[in-house]
């Protein structure tokens, strides 16, 4: 008897405490219940909307009605003043347009100058040995040149590419 009594955990007086709280919480959860089925039954809302306001919630009321009337009047405001904003980004945004058209269009000719470089190169290697002759407005009149393709420098190279592309649109 005296194992059991020294491994039990509450003492007499806990167990009246545990009980009173036990009942509390039980009394607490009946309530709770009450509130839930009244909050959910249409005839009770419809009573409760009935009823007249006391002044105190009256007023809590028409504060809120006031301060939902005044966000509502600012929000108006503020949309009112970004579609101004956006008319006026819009309006502005046919200057950069132009900008960007003349960039499209740059960008364009960069792609095909670079495209015309190559096939120029691409020429460059498929005629192999070339016989060259200086033009009559050339400084140099001199025998014809014969020219390999791989042999010719960078310098070269491209005087005879721009000589072939001022031919060629000519």
């Amino acid at each position: 008897s005296s194992g059991i009594n020294a491994e039990w955990p509450l003492r007499p007086g806990d167990v009246s405490g545990e009980k009173d709280t036990l009942l509390v919480a039980l009394a607490s959860l009946e309530e709770a219940k009450g509130y839930y089925n009244c909050y959910n039954d249409p005839s009770y809302i419809a009573l409760l909307k009935s009823k007249p306001l006391d002044k105190m919630t009256r007023k809590l009321k028409d504060d809120l009605y006031a301060k939902f009337a005044q966000m509502q009047n600012l929000i108006d405001e503020l949309n009112i003043q970004l579609d101004t904003e956006w008319e006026n980004m819009h309006s502005n945004k046919k200057t950069t347009a132009t900008s960007r058209m003349i960039y499209k269009t740059l960008s364009q000719h960069r792609t095909i100058s670079n495209e015309q470089e190559k096939t120029v190169d691409t020429l460059l290697k498929q005629l192999g040995n070339l016989t060259l002759k200086p033009k009559e407005d050339s400084p140099l009149k001199s025998k014809p040149v014969t020219a390999n393709a791989k042999t010719i420098s960078p310098q070269k190279r491209k005087k005879y590419r721009l000589r072939l592309c001022v031919d060629t649109t000519a």
